[in-house]
């Protein structure tokens, strides 16, 4: 596999063998748990603070409560280390191995179980682009986060404590290379295919988040005018393309549903307006001769109330090719993105959804549904295309773009689902971004955390951002292309079709954090078990460990 080209960040690398050590160090060393889980919570609300300052822009009671929750994980962290390692048992378990079991067990729960997902700045994030990010193809970025971890505690242990060099060497070396072996057994074969040459026109439109809210019909005619017309300039510099993308909702009206529009055209002029871009965007894709991948919303059973309101009983979010022969296909997004389209737990009791909303998130409507299942687009590539990597003309076929939407290319599980039911060739991501505000450090964040499912998957990802980035990512994550945040432009990219090798996680899923997770439970459960049969700790110290656990 190849790697990344791109420039690595070297103080974010230097950090992240940094802070893992700390924190154990932390843990272990302080003499009372209600010590180092205050320290340690009121520490990292800063660094948290800091980074999730964009929220302020969308919520502002919002922007407390998730950087309160995302440095809660820091005291949770050292708590159980200094449990699992105060339990007479476990004592000969090195400190390095519980520090990277616990730790990912715990990203795992914060990335994908509690409150749906929060999937940004994991431990493996800090290292891209360095080489470190292939060890994704085995077991996610899981698997990336556990050897950070072990490696910066078993290598700052080993110069500080005598006795442990040794030991923590030769479980740093054998965990990164024991994942090679069942690895290389459980791997399927590479598709041998010659890759099609496909041409993508990537649109990043930079609308504002101030005008997408609300967006007045006087205000969509000019902005989708000029989506058009910078795709129409780009047309004429690019020449033959095969397919046209626009971001996340970048359509007006109520989407590309056929019985939808012919509900809106019985209504007679006063609704030709909620039809409009529809209407053109079809028209447009025929005169080109070539498919439009657009970001819409989408309407079903569309009814008219009694006081002229518009209401229907499904709505989503979604990537809807236009085929210029004037066939449509839809993909509706399977996953919301929590606390902007959904509420995690608190969606169970709408009073009380609709209370919180007013207090953090006036203005937000929860109306979306989530797609019943993953859903291909395919697209026909043109015959007798040049390719320019070899300028030879080779026959076009047929391809299968997945195509997650915003926050869903984050979330490792929900990619992994929508490539291997779909047997997908690219990963196509539509997304808006505006509501990153001013914070390009936090549209970084984004497109870092969507580059590891290209390594997991082996499957080259386009990311189509309205305010950017705007990106070309190659399976081994490294980023070809990519436009500059917060500018409006074209992108022609030429993604590798040809598929890579059946990795390790794509094969079988996220069984390594889980694992994690079940190892750091019984841990925990065997230090309780331990404790109960100390009869006075404060007068049995030695049977707790290398320090007293008395509050």
């Amino acid at each position: 596999m190849p790697f990344s080209a791109e420039p690595i960040a070297v103080l974010p690398l230097v950090a992240s063998f940094c802070w893992p050590w700390l924190l154990v160090r932390a843990a272990v060393g302080a003499s009372r748990r209600r010590t180092v889980a205050i320290t340690l919570f009121v520490s990292f609300l800063v660094p948290w603070a800091f980074l999730l300052g964009w929220i302020r822009e969308v919520s502002v009671a919002g922007w407390p409560a998730l950087v309160a929750y995302s440095a809660v994980y820091m005291p949770v962290f050292a708590l159980v280390v200094r449990a699992i390692m105060h339990s007479p048992r476990l004592q000969r378990v090195p400190l390095a191995l519980v520090a990277a079991v616990v730790w990912t067990a715990l990203e795992y729960l914060r990335a994908e179980i509690i409150l749906d997902a929060w999937p940004f700045y994991l431990a493996a994030h800090g290292v891209y682009p360095s080489w470190l990010i292939h060890w994704a193809g085995y077991a996610g970025v899981w698997l990336v986060s556990f050897l950070i971890v072990l490696t910066s505690v078993g290598l700052w242990q080993s110069c500080l404590q005598r006795g442990t060099w040794k030991r923590n060497m030769g479980l740093i070396v054998l965990g990164f290379t024991l994942p090679i072996l069942p690895g290389r057994l459980l791997l399927g074969r590479a598709d041998t295919r010659r890759s099609t040459p496909v041409r993508m026109l990537c649109v990043q439109t930079n609308l504002s988040q101030s005008n997408k809210i609300g967006w007045p019909v006087e205000r969509q005619e000019a902005d989708v005018r000029s989506f058009l017309d910078q795709t129409r300039t780009a047309f004429q510099e690019a020449g033959a393309v095969d397919l046209v993308l626009w971001p996340e909702t970048m359509v007006p009206g109520l989407g590309f549903d056929p019985g939808t529009l012919s509900f809106l055209d019985s209504l007679g002029p006063g609704a030709a307006h909620m039809t409009r871009w529809q209407r053109v965007l079809q028209q447009v894709a025929a005169q080109s001769g070539v498919p439009w991948l657009v970001g819409s919303p989408t309407w079903l059973d569309v009814t008219l109330s009694d006081d002229g309101y518009m209401a229907s009983s499904q709505r989503f979010n979604s990537a809807v090719l236009l085929e210029p022969g004037g066939g449509v296909q839809r993909y509706d997004k399977v996953f919301l993105t929590p606390f902007g389209e959904t509420m995690p737990w608190i969606r169970a009791w709408p009073w009380l959804e609709q209370r919180l909303m007013a207090v953090g998130a006036s203005g937000l409507q929860f109306d979306l549904q989530a797609g019943k299942a993953p859903v291909a687009i395919t697209i026909e590539t043109h015959q007798g295309l040049q390719d320019s990597r070899n300028t030879v003309d080779t026959p076009g076929r047929t391809l299968r773009l997945v195509t997650p939407i915003c926050f869903e290319d984050a979330v490792p599980s929900v990619v992994r689902a929508l490539v291997r039911d779909t047997n997908a060739d690219i990963i196509v991501n539509l997304s808006n971004d505006g509501w990153f505000g001013t914070d390009d450090a936090g549209r970084r964040a984004h497109e870092i955390a969507a580059a590891f499912r290209a390594v997991e998957l082996q499957r080259p990802l386009i990311r189509v951002a309205n305010t950017g980035l705007t990106a070309s990512i190659n399976r081994d994550g490294s980023v070809v292309q990519r436009l500059i945040a917060r500018t409006a432009g074209t992108l022609l990219v030429e993604p590798d079709s040809s598929r890579g090798l059946a990795t390790g996680y794509a094969r079988f899923g996220n069984w390594f954090p889980q694992l994690l997770l079940f190892l750091t439970v019984v841990g925990v459960l065997m230090r309780y078990v331990d404790r109960r049969r100390v009869v006075n700790p404060r007068t049995e110290c030695s049977t707790e460990g290398p320090t007293c656990d008395v509050n």
